[in-house]
């Protein structure tokens, strides 16, 4: 199994700082990811099938963040947890 390239290296892969440039041109601030994680195809759960397990990919991602409730982003207006506005971006 090969191993994905790490954030910053020049070997043809995208780094962190490549993809958060990209995002802030076309994604709205308030959907653009707040980390990045690199992992090789061999990580990912799939079904028998072949296909990315989508519940499994919860519990993988959930590990790197703790599993816990939300906060809300810094600044963001009273009684909206960070989100967008309907019809924004």
């Amino acid at each position: 199994m090969e191993r994905p390239p790490e954030p910053g290296r020049s070997d043809g892969g995208a780094d962190e700082a490549s993809l958060r440039a990209h995002c802030a041109e076309a994604l709205a601030a308030c959907k653009r990811p707040r980390r990045y994680r690199w992992v090789g195809a061999g990580e990912l759960p799939l079904t028998t099938t072949g296909k990315v397990r989508k519940l499994g990919m919860k519990a993988l991602f959930a590990a790197d963040a703790g599993g816990g409730p939300r906060r809300p982003r810094e600044g963001a207006p009273a009684g909206r947890e960070g989100g967008c506005a309907a019809g924004s971006a």
